[in-house]
């Protein structure tokens, strides 16, 4: 796949993600990004939303 699909499908992934963060969706799986990587999930949201993002990224094939 092509960088530019794969940055496509990323920031979609993304907004997705925010989206579910934002309907309450993701608090089990943010603690548990917290307790994994050592995030504060408040403090250090964006990057654990980042991280969710990229895991599901990777499940759906888009980096190697």
């Amino acid at each position: 796949m092509s960088n530019c699909y794969n940055d496509l499908e990323f920031d979609k992934i993304m907004q997705q993600v925010e989206q579910d963060d934002r309907d309450g969706l993701l608090e089990e799986e943010i603690f548990t990004y917290e307790d994994r990587l050592g995030y504060h999930a408040d403090d250090d949201r964006d990057e654990i939303l980042f991280e969710i993002a990229e895991d599901r990224a990777r499940e759906l094939g888009l980096w190697i």
